[in-house]
C-alpha cells in the first residue's frame, strides 16, 4: 500500500514539475491554485511556460474535450526561438465535480505548424464543507455594537468572487469577498438597537456562501443572547387634594421576563377611602401602617400600570351629613327660648304662708316683642308689691306680663314676684305654667311654656 502511494505521488511531482519535451515546443507549469470545489464552479490556476523551439513564430490554441472551461481561449502567437508565460484556468464542470479526490484532467496545446500536445493538469476536488470553518462568538448582548464572524478556508481553493450572507432573528449582514487560498477572512456584523427589542434565549445564524449568485454552502451556527433584567419605575400623581390619585408604572426594558412588585403604604384611616385599578396581591398591616402590594410578571418592554385612588371626599361628605344631622337633631330638640319656672318658701312677718316665684327666661337666639305672662294660683291671690329686678309691665288681679323690645343671642333675665294667703292653706297648690311669646328676627310668632309646680305644705313636684 505504501508502495503505491509513492509511486503515485512521484508520477504527480513529474507531471507537475517535469516539462513536457516536444519537438518543437517546450511546455512546463507550475500550480499557483490545484484546488477546486464540488458544489460551485471554482479556477484551477496554473503558470504555464511554453517555448517555441522552431526558428519560425507559430499560432497556438489551448482546449480540452472534457466536461471543463479553459483560459486563455484567445489563440497565442509566440515568435521563434520565444518563450511565452501565462495564467492558465481551468473550470472543471458540474459533471467533473461529481466525485471528491485528486485527478489528472486531460487538455490540448495545439500549433498551426506543429500539431497538437496533449497535457495533463493535476487538480483536486474537495467539498467547501470539507474546507471552510466559521467562527462566531457563542454570546451576545444588547450592549455589544457589533459582532465578528471568521471564514477559515483551509485548502488550496481560490473564490475570486464569493457573497456572504448572515441570516438570524436578532441580526443580519451579507458581504462580497475574495477568499484566497488558505486564508483568513473576517466578516463584521452591525448590531443595530433592534436587537434590544428581542427577548434573551437561545437562536441560531444561517451563514451562506452564494458563488455566481447560486448557494453552494450553508451552515448553522448557535447563537445566545444573553438575558438583561432592567425595571425602571415611575410615579405620577394626579387628582386634587381632597382625591389624589397616585399612578405607578413598572417597565420591563430588559429582554427577559421579569417580576415587579408595587408597594404602597397607607395610614388606617386613608385606607378605608382608599381603592386601585388592579386588585392587590396582598394587603398586609405593618406598625400601625397598611402595605399594599402588587406582583406580576412582565414580558419585555410591557408595562405594568397601577392606580392607587383615596377619596377623602367621602368622609368629608360624611362627616358634612353627620354634622347636619346633628344641627338637624339639636335644633329639633332644642328651645331656642326656655323658661323655667321655681318656687320657694318664705317667712313673713305676719305669718302668712307665702311663696316666691322665679321665672328664668333664656334665649338661644335674637327675639324681639317679647311678653312674659304668668297667673298666681287661685289660692294665694295676693301679690304684694315686691318683685326682683324687673317690673310687671301690667298686673291685673292673678295675672302678671312683663314685655321687653329685644333680647339677644345667649341672654337671660330672671322675673320674681312672691305671693301669700292670709289663710292656712291644706294639700297641694297648683302653680300653672307661664307662658312667653315672642317674634323671631325673621317676624314670625312664637311662644313656649315654662315648666307647672304642684307644691304643698311639706314638699312640692314640678312637670
Amino acid at each position: 500500500m505504501k508502495k503505491e502511494v509513492l509511486i503515485l505521488a512521484i508520477f504527480i511531482s513529474m507531471a507537475v514539475l517535469l516539462p513536457l519535451v516536444a519537438a518543437d515546443v517546450t511546455i512546463s507549469k507550475i500550480p499557483i491554485v490545484n484546488v477546486v470545489a464540488k458544489e460551485a464552479t471554482t479556477p484551477a490556476i496554473y503558470n504555464l511556460t511554453i517555448t517555441n523551439n522552431e526558428p519560425s513564430q507559430d499560432t497556438f490554441y489551448i482546449y480540452t474535450l472534457l466536461d471543463m472551461m479553459m483560459s486563455p481561449k484567445e489563440s497565442l502567437i509566440i515568435p521563434g526561438k520565444a518563450i511565452v508565460n501565462i495564467q492558465l484556468e481551468a473550470y472543471p464542470g458540474e459533471q467533473l465535480r461529481k466525485k471528491e479526490g485528486d485527478f489528472f484532467l486531460t487538455y490540448y496545446i495545439r500549433g498551426d505548424n506543429y500539431g497538437q500536445i496533449k497535457d495533463l493538469i493535476p487538480v483536486k476536488i474537495v467539498s467547501l464543507y470539507d474546507a471552510f470553518q466559521v467562527s462566531m462568538p457563542a454570546k451576545v448582548t444588547v450592549n455589544d455594537s457589533e459582532l465578528i464572524l471568521t471564514l477559515y478556508n483551509n485548502q488550496n481553493l481560490y473564490i475570486p468572487e464569493g457573497r456572504i450572507v448572515i441570516d438570524s432573528p436578532i441580526f443580519s449582514a451579507a458581504k462580497t469577498l475574495e477568499i484566497k487560498p488558505n486564508s483568513t477572512n473576517t466578516i463584521i456584523i452591525n448590531l443595530t438597537d433592534k436587537i434590544r427589542s428581542y427577548e434573551a434565549g437561545e437562536y441560531s445564524a444561517d451563514i451562506s456562501l452564494l458563488v455566481h449568485g447560486q448557494e453552494a454552502w450553508k451552515v448553522t451556527e448557535p447563537v445566545a443572547l444573553e438575558s438583561v433584567i432592567k425595571i425602571t419605575s415611575s410615579e405620577k400623581n394626579k387628582g386634587w387634594f381632597l382625591y389624589p390619585v397616585l399612578q405607578v408604572t413598572k417597565t420591563n426594558d430588559g429582554n427577559a421576563l421579569a417580576t415587579t412588585n408595587i408597594r404602597v403604604e397607607k395610614d388606617p384611616f386613608s385606607k378605608l377611602f382608599t381603592r386601585s385599578s388592579v386588585t392587590p396581591t396582598s394587603v398586609r398591616q405593618i406598625k400601625g401602617s397598611f402595605v399594599y402590594e402588587w406582583q406580576k410578571d412582565l414580558k419585555p418592554g410591557e408595562s405594568f400600570v397601577v392606580e392607587i385612588k383615596t377619596n377623602y371626599l367621602l368622609p368629608l361628605i360624611i362627616f358634612a351629613l353627620v354634622a347636619a344631622a346633628a344641627i338637624l337633631l339639636w335644633m329639633s330638640t332644642t328651645k331656642p327660648v326656655v323658661m323655667t319656672k321655681r318656687v320657694s318658701k318664705v317667712k313673713t312677718k305676719g305669718g302668712e304662708f307665702a311663696l316666691k316665684v322665679n321665672l328664668f327666661l333664656k334665649t338661644f337666639i335674637d327675639i324681639k316683642n317679647v311678653k312674659i305672662v304668668d297667673l298666681a294660683p287661685m289660692a294665694m291671690p295676693n301679690i304684694p308689691p315686691k318683685f326682683g329686678a324687673i317690673q310687671p309691665t301690667r298686673i291685673s288681679g292673678r295675672r302678671l306680663e312683663w314685655s321687653m323690645d329685644r333680647l339677644y343671642k345667649g341672654e337671660e333675665r330672671i322675673f320674681s314676684y312672691i305671693i301669700y294667703s292670709k289663710l292656712p292653706l291644706i294639700g297641694e297648690i297648683d302653680l300653672p305654667k307661664a307662658l312667653a311669646t315672642y317674634q323671631d328676627m325673621l317676624d314670625r310668632n312664637k311662644r313656649e311654656y315654662s315648666n307647672r309646680i304642684f307644691f304643698m305644705a311639706e314638699e312640692k313636684r314640678s312637670e
